[in-house]
């Protein structure tokens, strides 16, 4: 239920929007919430298997986020 809710606040009950799960480095609680996501029936969902860590690696642009605060 703490999943189903964070994503509807996340995503204002749109499944369709965009999610994007990444952690620092390699690690898989980012793996854990997309499939949780993907169980909820959400569509558009985005997993950095590599984490930052591994985008900026691959020498690829970061942009200043701000996840989205659950309350």
């Amino acid at each position: 239920a703490y999943c189903q809710q964070q994503f509807a606040q996340a995503t204002e009950g749109n499944k369709a929007h965009p999610i994007v799960f990444y952690c620092r480095s390699d690690c898989w609680l980012g793996w854990n919430a997309i499939k949780r996501a993907d169980a909820l029936g959400y569509s558009n969902l985005y997993w950095l298997r590599d984490g930052i860590d591994g985008w900026q690696q691959a020498d690829l642009p970061l942009v200043p986020a701000q996840p989205v605060p659950f309350q």
